[in-house]
């Protein structure tokens, strides 16, 4: 299972999501899914303000593998200008 490490910006927009959590997904994109079905409306917010790091690395593309002992981090996206 991937571990998943969520920060305290986005455990604020989540109340009783925890700051570290293991879920069964083969890809972002199943992963994403799962934390949805556990915290209604992830989904959507992980669509237009999250971004991730699989392993240390910036993921981009949600069809990112993970492997069962992945560590998922999931952030707030950042705008610049």
């Amino acid at each position: 299972m991937a571990r998943v490490l969520l920060t305290p910006a986005v455990l604020a927009e989540f109340p009783g999501a925890a700051e570290t959590g293991a879920v069964e997904a083969v890809n972002l994109f199943q992963l994403v899914r799962e934390l949805d079905a556990r915290f209604p409306c992830m989904g959507p917010w992980c669509d237009a303000r999250a971004a991730f790091a699989v392993d240390g690395v910036s993921a981009p593309d949600w069809s990112q593998r993970l492997g069962p002992d992945s560590e998922v981090l999931i952030i707030t996206r950042i705008a610049g200008g």
